[in-house]
């Protein structure tokens, strides 16, 4: 955002531009029960947005989609993804670049990680529901796409002590979950967040209960193999982080800092 500065004996005074009011266009997509509940939301390549959310009063777990026909020019299709989805701690939504929209939430029965891919346009299931691990918790998601197929991965903390961080990978070509231990210390009262760069490697953001640190792995290595470190050590940190990866691989952290009660901020200065 530009200023006018203004010069005034010898004092300098920065006179901000003012944002010209911009319009909003208001929905509601779901006013049955209460609706809303961990909402994430995603877009595809024409515009149309899709919303992932959970009904509080029933615990299930519903997709909505706007449709341009129907009502005043339009109106929200809901389509119900799970049932009694109870103790749900984290959904999320990502829309690929042929439009697929790839689904992971987490269950309490029965317990367990599940992943679906859904084509909005011929209205059917690419992958029907499937379990990326019998365990669940708080989670996100990450899809890496290849000429032909797709990786999906799944990074969550387990809802049960020793509340390891752990990874769910889906082979593209065989369709098979498997999981590893990314980090075998307690990182209990986080949500990881997971992104891949461009070479198509992973980077995890979260918290390590036993010392209330922010943490980073990375097997973005010449061997593949996990790495992790420290980012934030200085008081309770790490809370509801979330990582981005840009055009040159460097890693961005957003998180929490419940000592002073502030948002924080990293960037990944020396890879």
């Amino acid at each position: 955002m530009r200023s006018v500065i203004l010069v005034c004996i010898g004092l300098l005074f920065v006179q901000p531009v003012a944002l010209q009011a911009q319009d909003w266009n208001f929905h509601i997509v779901d006013d049955a029960g209460t609706a809303g509940y961990q909402s994430q939301v995603t877009v595809t390549s024409d515009g149309t947005p899709y919303i992932l959310y959970k009904d509080a009063s029933t615990n299930d777990l519903y997709l909505a989609s706007w449709v341009s026909t129907g009502g005043n020019g339009g109106g929200w299709d809901k389509l119900l993804i799970d049932t009694y989805s109870n103790f749900l701690y984290a959904i999320e939504i990502i829309a690929d670049s042929d439009d697929y929209l790839h689904l992971a939430w987490d269950s309490y029965s029965p317990q367990s990680v599940n992943y679906a891919v859904y084509d909005p346009q011929t209205e059917t299931w690419i992958v029907p529901e499937e379990q990326a691990a019998a365990e669940y918790g708080s989670l996100d998601l990450a899809i890496v796409e290849h000429a032909l197929n797709f990786t999906a991965y799944i990074v969550y903390v387990h809802r049960y002590s020793p509340y390891h961080l752990k990874l769910c990978t889906r082979d593209p070509d065989t369709g098979i979950w498997s999981v590893e231990t990314i980090h075998d210390q307690s990182c209990s009262g986080t949500m990881p967040s997971i992104a891949a760069d461009l070479q198509g490697d992973l980077h995890i953001s979260f918290r390590e209960a036993g010392s209330s640190s922010l943490m980073y792995a990375t097997n973005a290595n010449v061997t593949s193999t996990w790495v992790t470190e420290y980012v934030d050590v200085d008081g309770n940190l790490g809370q509801y982080s979330s990582i981005v990866i840009d055009d040159s691989d460097v890693p961005y952290i957003v998180y929490y800092d419940a000592t002073n009660a502030d948002l924080k901020y990293a960037r990944l200065v020396t890879p």
